[in-house]
């Protein structure tokens, strides 16, 4: 039955009342995997027309910021009327919405059958759009007399009834392309079952046939009748042609012949009868209605209140599309402003990006100028370094060569240079002596060859160290010009 998987997609039985719908409920209710849920043509069409005629009354439903269409709001609720109504975890669901719902009749008049059959497979298409439909076909006269036990119509009423819902069902706007014949049905059960569900594919079991063995919605004057009589053609000659009009006839002839099949009428229904009226009535009570004062003004007021209607609805319709129009507008001009705004941000964003960009650019360069720093600075101070270094052994050189020498000699280099300068002064003073030389001579200092050497080597590196220098800052001057040209 209806749930959630399959609300959308029902097996429909669409057609007339009397003509074997109860038998074919039947034979759904005994399959394993369907539920029956009844005669649901006012459930339907009443959900639908209640949505429909509030629509200028209650506020429009909005989703993701757009409205939601009326039609598809009045499908909806029709499918949570079957969700709330007949809940159910079956894997299909059967319902038969036979006959002329009540506000077909209401909303058209005798002008409008064909508004109306749009209108009422609108309603059904939208309300069940992956639903399979088929109808069941029986000759109009059993259904006539039929009806009129079963429910005590007249007949003027129920040709009416089989002529309105025969044009409903030949329209192009009718999705119904499979019907079956109730004669052929009750003759060969299993073959005609087997075909239907092949057709609707769907698993046939044969526990359903069971269902022919019972006889279902008997009227008063059938009931002491046995299952397998499919006809009342002993009672057709008490049907009077005359309320047979020639536009019901021809209606019921178009929809058996759109689906491969005839019926027969009495032998007297050949005669003259009717001629057909301009347009096709809309009740009972329209047709051949008297022509009291009383009758004609309450057939006025019914005019008068279906155009009112009419009008009403229209309004509606005209209202809402003008709210939808400038909603669409607001919508347009909504998203023209984010579309704006998302532009700005995506300059501002690029703006940003290209900023940050040469902002790193620079501070690369920055870094770069910085570990030319270091490295200059490390150079200075590793060359610093290497000259106390040098110097330390150049000293370690100049000692270590006086030892040698000293060594060789076999001297000390400290009693050498006292007995040196003993022997110097010793002949000064010697020679003042002799020569009479003032005392106050200077005494010569004296450079070893090892101290000349040292100091020429730390010359050496000290220039070295200074033009090496020079060149790193010419270099850092010529690249800190580039950079900045």
């Amino acid at each position: 039955m209806p749930n959630r998987s399959n609300i959308d997609a029902p097996i429909t039985l669409v057609g007339f009342g009397r003509s074997g719908s109860s038998l074919l409920s039947n034979v759904f209710g005994r399959h394993p995997d369907f539920q029956f849920v009844g005669e649901t043509t006012n459930l339907i069409f009443g959900s639908w027309y209640a949505v429909e005629y509030s629509a200028g009354n209650i506020p429009a439903l909005q989703e993701r910021y757009r409205f939601v269409p009326e039609d598809e709001r009045a499908g909806r609720v029709v499918r949570e009327t079957f969700l709330t109504c007949f809940p159910d975890s079956r894997r299909y669901w059967f319902h038969k919405p036979i006959g002329v719902p009540t506000t077909v009749v209401a909303r058209f008049d005798q002008t409008q059958w064909s508004d109306a059959a749009e209108w009422f497979w609108k309603v059904m298409h939208i309300s069940f759009p992956k639903g399979k439909f088929f109808t069941l076909l029986r000759n109009p006269c059993d259904i006539v007399l039929s009806g009129k036990a079963y429910w005590g119509y007249d007949e003027l009423t129920m040709w009416w009834a089989l002529g309105y819902m025969a044009y409903l069902l030949a329209h192009p706007a009718s999705p119904i392309e499979y019907a079956i014949s109730y004669d052929s049905l009750v003759r060969n059960s299993e073959e005609e079952m087997y075909k239907l569900f092949t057709y609707l594919d769907i698993p046939f079991h044969r526990e359903m046939l069971s269902a022919f063995s019972d006889m279902y919605a008997v009227a008063q004057d059938r009931a002491k009748s046995r299952p397998g009589v499919m006809t009342r053609r002993d009672q057709w000659s008490q049907l009077d042609p005359s309320h047979a009009k020639p536009l019901y006839i021809e209606s019921l002839t178009t929809l058996f012949r759109k689906h491969g099949q005839e019926f027969e009428l009495p032998d007297h229904f050949s005669g003259d009868r009717q001629p057909a009226p301009a347009a096709s009535e809309p009740s009972a009570a329209l047709i051949d209605a008297p022509t009291s004062l009383e009758q004609r003004q309450a057939t006025e007021i019914h005019h008068r209140n279906q155009t009112l209607e009419r009008l009403h609805l229209e309004y509606t319709k005209k209202a809402l599309e003008k709210e939808r129009k400038f909603y669409n507008i607001r919508l347009e001009d909504r998203q023209r402003i984010v579309e704006l705004e998302r532009l700005k941000l995506r300059i501002f964003e690029s703006e940003s990006k290209r900023r940050q960009r040469d902002s790193l650019e620079q501070l690369g360069v920055i870094e770069r100028q910085r570990r030319w720093i270091k490295e200059l600075v490390r150079g200075n101070t590793w060359w610093q370094e290497q000259a106390v270094l040098w110097r330390a052994e150049a000293e370690r050189l100049t000692r270590a060569i006086h030892s040698q020498q000293n060594g060789i000699a076999g001297l000390d280099l400290d009693a050498a240079r006292a007995a040196e300068q003993r022997a110097y002064l010793q002949a000064e003073q010697a020679y003042n002596e002799d020569f009479d030389t003032p005392d106050d001579s200077a005494r010569a200092p004296t450079r070893p060859a090892g101290r000349q050497l040292t100091q020429r080597i730390l010359r050496r590196a000290k220039r070295d160290l200074t033009r090496y220098a020079g060149r790193l800052r010419w270099s850092l001057r010529r690249f800190v010009s580039r950079q900045r040209s």
